[in-house]
């Protein structure tokens, strides 16, 4: 069995926090903060949340996350 590195935990953990719903970039933020040991910072969410495993619906501060179709690399 292979270790995962940090960024696909991490991306594990959005996909399933998402699965419930939309949730906005602070959700996401303050809640891989609050579930991990050594937390993500801003850069790093950032870089996962732009993978093709999510949408942003909206822009800026107010913007949402939902879940993509990363098998067919649609975004």
């Amino acid at each position: 069995m292979s270790k995962k590195k940090k960024t696909e935990r991490h991306a594990d953990k959005i996909k399933q926090y998402i699965s419930s719903g939309k949730k906005s970039t602070q959700e996401i933020f303050e809640y891989i903060n609050r579930k991990t040991k050594w937390g993500i910072t801003a850069n790093q969410l950032g870089s996962i949340l732009k993978s093709k495993k999510f949408i942003r619906i909206g822009s800026g501060k107010n913007a949402e996350w939902e879940l993509g179709d990363e098998e067919n690399g649609e975004k």
